[in-house]
């Protein structure tokens, strides 16, 4: 065995030596022989890692390992001192947990990757979206397992397809997964041509994962499968907020571009850097592919506005991360990709909506308020008939623990507040107060209040006066928030907005009206103190000569004064 290094064979015939077990009587003794036991094979981790990684030894179903080449002397007596140690710590584990020493081999096996797959059961199958599925997905799962105390967990991960399996016990002979595939947005609702077997209308997972809202004609698939529909309350789950990062390599500073100069770089119309006020270079695009709800978003919040369609010279991308990596070392590059996939390597660029409005970073606050141009929210979507197992999934999820999960994984979520949000709401208000542009009606207001726990504005479906999914619970989280210990006795503040379509009269109106309305709603759910003001077509967030700047600027603030 020539090819292993000679410090790790030196490190084999030590531990050799040291490998002489002392059985033990008592339960103290048997630990003591179990740790001794564990200290030996540590200083064999290196040599056996190394065995693994080059394919000379491999786990099996049995806990144990196996030399792939039992001519080589070397390798199997490696193997051999490795498996000697692993059996008598198998033997002790039986014996100080009363348990059958095969179940322990098994749920070795399975932490080192090795089960048989036809005696795992599937209990929650989420499939959809890349953004949700990549990352944070995987991370609620694991945390939501934590939570419920399940045993002997492992992950596995194959491209977009990540599996948890576990036991709900030690004691519990059943083993079972939680499987999660992320080929983009449009899988989580139908199968297609390119892969089958995904999604809800099929009866193929349990809880779909999307990166926009869901389209009539995937909400009717599902209909038609008689899941009910997934638009009303109760089963779509507006679970973190996101921003479409626009962004080049650092070593291309770019100080903003609006959202009509983003369109005409994608659909090919600015081909050159220099028509952006950069050098004369040649642009590369980098997208995400048709089935990602990235793209989806990106496509609806860009392009199709402005009657524009993605170049075909863009380069698409299934996975955010090879998009980042790939963008990031090309001189040329321009991409999009949510907000938590750049990182340090990368220049984002501040957008604005249009010409007249003024460029915004994604941070933060500008993206949970959504006032960020190309800011949205992430969804799970399930049918009202799910199983207990999959509401307590979704429960979680939505819950503080499951939003700090959000915070954890980059992108942005609507649980308690961070010490950083609170910097930044503060940083806001002192902004607002110096803006000579802003009210003075306005500022009297705010003098005396904070948005350190209500960065999110209420918006609404349509030009209805009841706030949509994301909003209504959102308002809960407030309502609950202020029934708790020390803020009792917080004054609530809802200051009403509208968009310019109509007369100032009819305007400044309606943003009385849903203002009254976001009241209403919170006296409902028992919040008693409510102050409410409205300021019409004022203080625009977002341009109105697009639908979605005006469904953006039809919003009501929420203030507290303490």
């Amino acid at each position: 065995m020539k090819t292993i290094p000679s410090f790790l064979l030196r490190i084999c015939c030590l531990t050799a030596l040291l490998l002489t077990p002392v059985f033990g009587t008592t339960q103290e003794e048997l630990r003591a022989e179990f740790t001794k036991i564990n200290q030996e094979r540590t200083l064999r981790s290196e040599l056996i890692n190394f065995l693994k990684k080059t394919a000379k030894a491999r786990e099996t179903e049995n806990g144990t390992l196996a030399a792939t080449d039992p001519k080589d002397g070397e390798l199997v007596q490696s193997v051999e001192i490795e498996n000697a140690a692993r059996e008598r710590q198998f033997d002790i584990i039986a014996e100080l947990q009363s348990q059958p020493e095969q179940e322990i081999r098994a749920a070795f096996a399975l932490k080192m990757g090795v089960a048989k797959k036809e005696t795992i059961t599937p209990v929650l199958r989420i499939h959809g979206s890349n953004t949700v599925g990549e990352k944070l997905a995987p991370e609620l799962v694991r945390e939501w397992l934590t939570s419920r105390n399940v045993a002997d967990v492992s992950m596995k991960r194959s491209g977009v397809f990540t599996q948890f399996v576990f036991r709900d016990s030690v004691r519990d002979q059943e083993w079972k997964s939680v499987e999660i595939l992320a080929h983009g947005t449009s899988t989580a609702f139908q199968q297609d041509q390119t892969y089958p077997e995904v999604g809800l209308a099929g009866g193929f997972c349990d809880v779909g994962m999307a990166s926009r809202t869901i389209k009539d004609a995937e909400a009717e698939a599902v209909m038609q499968a008689g899941l009910g529909d997934l638009r009303k309350e109760g089963s779509v789950f507006p679970i973190a907020v996101d921003g479409l990062a626009i962004f080049c390599p650092q070593s291309r500073p770019l100080s903003s571009l609006t959202v009509a100069q983003v369109a005409a770089i994608f659909s090919g119309e600015i081909t050159n850097w220099s028509e952006v006020g950069g050098s004369n270079e040649a642009i590369t695009l980098y997208a995400r592919d048709a089935h990602s709800g990235t793209f989806d978003s990106f496509e609806s919040k860009v392009l199709k506005p402005l009657s524009k369609k993605l170049s075909s010279q863009a380069k698409r991308y299934e996975s955010s991360s090879e998009l980042v990596r790939d963008c990031s070392s090309d001189p040329s590059g321009i991409g999009f990709v949510g907000l938590s996939y750049v990182g340090t390597s990368v220049n984002v660029i501040p957008i604005s909506a249009s010409a007249d409005t003024r460029p915004l970073i994604a941070s933060r606050l500008a993206i949970k308020s959504l006032d960020y141009p190309l800011s949205r929210l992430l969804y799970f979507y399930a049918p009202v008939g799910r199983s207990a197992l999959t509401s307590d999934y979704l429960d979680f999820a939505m819950s503080d623990r499951g939003q700090q999960v959000v915070d954890r994984v980059g992108l942005i979520g609507q649980g308690k507040a961070q010490a950083n949000d609170l910097t930044e709401a503060d940083a806001l208000k002192k902004s607002l107060l110096e803006d000579g542009k802003i009210p003075a009606d306005y500022k009297k207001i705010v003098q005396t209040a904070d948005r350190r726990d209500t960065f999110a504005n209420i918006r609404f479906d349509s030009s209805e006066l009841t706030p949509d999914a994301n909003s209504r619970q959102n308002l809960r989280r407030l309502a609950n928030l202020l029934a708790s210990s020390g803020n009792e006795k917080a004054k609530v503040i809802c200051i009403g907005f509208a968009d310019n379509k109509g007369s100032d009269g009819s305007n400044l109106q309606v943003s009385k009206s849903r203002a009254e309305a976001v009241a209403a709603y919170l006296s409902n759910l028992g919040v008693r103190e409510i102050q409410t003001a409205s300021f019409g077509e004022a203080m625009p967030v977002a341009d109105n000569n697009t639908p979605d700047g005006r469904a953006a600027n039809r919003r009501v603030e929420i203030w507290l004064q303490r």
